[in-house]
């Protein structure tokens, strides 16, 4: 094909990265591939054409409403984009809330529509919202291996491609020597990740550091690492700290070193819960919500019995995890307890998370999506 013109989308700091790996696998298929879209700086440098960066006003939809304008904006922007543009395909990566409503500007031009990291349909109470997908999007990469199946089960054309998260890991280089520091240190090692939003740190950043307060009780060598993920976050993490009665470690871009080293990681539902897994490091994760979230959004929309991804890909609780509004960390701190008091249930569940990631090990989303991308232009263009 020549110079395919494709337009592409990512809203999330998280989606831009695996954004940008896709441009770089696509061009390495067609070298003469264009892109033009919502693009973070990752996608930029990979010589996206930018018409509107969204990862800059990135938020959860629990704490967007100030941000609703940006959205409107990006929206105008796209639609213009299609307008001026001859576009041979669409790429909507995450952000469902966001991505529904640009889908039609390129069904509207007969573009088709690939969305990579599908919408999480299957975990909502109904699947109302899978009608968008049925009738906007042409083909679905999924990055969890049930998801195929599901999607194709309302006729939706679906393929897992894997999960570009373990791409990105495979391809971290972990310093060996400062993990050997990390571990040759008297007393246990507990890693903490409180999240790399404001309003996520804000939440739980104080319950994860009254775990840390009971455990020392009991743990009193006990070492704690809390990794500070972007200068967003870094102020306040700082800030909060500073409450603390005994001493903490703060890292920055040390995610792997900390999960190697660590001998339980207290982390938040997330990504970093896979990646946890990735590392096969035992852990604990929370996550607050406020009880007005809990019962005007979260009990009667969400159709999973867990939250946290070890547990879904599992089908049963591999980690502790407690999630929602909760009135204490009791609990929370009797699961870590247990864990860093007993090795050998360390070591089953660091076996239980190396066999949850062990499908995603061998696969390369960013290649297989490509190929799904090219495929969909061709077919399309005949």
């Amino acid at each position: 094909m020549t110079s395919p013109r494709i337009f592409i989308s990512a809203a999330e700091p998280s989606a831009d990265l695996h954004a940008s790996t896709l441009i770089r696998a696509v061009r390495s298929l067609c070298p003469s591939s264009q892109f033009v879209g919502v693009a973070g700086p990752r996608m930029q440098s990979e010589g996206c054409e930018c018409i509107f960066d969204m990862t800059m006003h990135a938020s959860m939809l629990a704490a967007g409403a100030t941000h609703l304008h940006h959205g409107f904006q990006m929206r105008q922007k796209s639609r213009k984009c299609f307008n001026d543009n001859k576009l041979d395909a669409a790429v909507l990566i995450d952000s469902p809330f966001i991505h529904g409503r640009i889908a039609p500007f390129a069904n509207a031009r007969g573009i088709p529509v690939l969305y990579y990291i599908a919408p999480q349909i299957w975990a909502w109470l109904t699947n109302s919202r899978i009608g968008w997908v049925q009738n906007r999007v042409t083909k679905v990469a999924c990055i969890l291996p049930f998801e195929e199946a599901f999607f194709r089960s309302y006729g939706v054309d679906a393929c897992y491609v894997g999960h570009p998260l373990f791409e990105a890991l495979r391809s971290r280089t972990v310093d060996q020597d400062f993990v050997s520091r990390l571990r040759g240190l008297k007393g246990l090692l507990l890693s903490v990740f409180p999240g790399s939003r404001r309003h996520v740190v804000e939440r739980n950043l104080p319950d994860q550091l009254n775990v840390i307060s009971v455990l020392r009780k009991e743990f009193p060598d006990l070492r704690v690492a809390i990794s500070v993920s972007n200068q967003r976050v870094q102020p306040l993490i700082y800030e909060l700290v500073q409450e603390l009665d005994s001493p903490v470690e703060l890292y920055e871009n040390r995610n792997g070193e900390l999960l190697t080293a660590s001998d339980l990681a207290l982390v938040v539902s997330g990504t970093i819960t896979l990646e946890a897994a990735y590392y096969h490091t035992p852990m604990v994760v929370m996550y607050r919500i406020s009880p007005l979230e809990y019962y005007s959004f979260g009990w009667w929309v969400v159709n999973t019995p867990f939250i946290s991804l070890p547990n879904i890909l599992g089908g049963r609780q591999v980690v502790p995890e407690y999630v929602a509004h909760y009135d204490t960390t009791s609990r929370v701190i009797e699961s870590a307890w247990q864990l860093l008091k007993n090795p050998q249930r360390r070591r089953a569940q660091s076996a239980e998370l190396a066999n949850v990631v062990k499908p995603f090990l061998n696969t390369i989303a960013s290649e297989t999506t490509a190929k799904l991308l090219l495929d969909l232009i061709e077919e399309h263009q005949r």
